[in-house]
């Protein structure tokens, strides 16, 4: 799960996370890819219940991968490709 700031900056320019990731370096989208394209942004100057909702969704998030993975934080084959890409 990747976790991005600043989509209040994003939102000012009337940009959307789908759309700022269109142009993204291949690197970027490529370790999007291998992680099931599972991303949160988070509004820097939200309030706190918008913040608390972010929360909510990124703990489903969590959850959500622990339970396929049976448990493990990330998969061998994962963090594989991950350290090959930031190479």
């Amino acid at each position: 799960i990747i976790v991005f700031t600043r989509e209040d900056q994003m939102l000012k320019k009337g940009m959307t996370m789908d759309r700022w990731l269109e142009n993204a370096p291949v690197e970027l989208k490529s370790i999007l890819e291998e992680c099931g394209q599972r991303y949160l942004t988070i509004n820097n100057d939200a309030d706190a219940e918008n913040l608390q909702s972010k929360l909510v969704k990124l703990d489903q998030m969590i959850e959500n991968l622990l339970h396929r993975n049976k448990g493990d934080i990330y998969t061998n084959e994962i963090y594989e490709i991950i350290t090959t890409v930031l190479k």
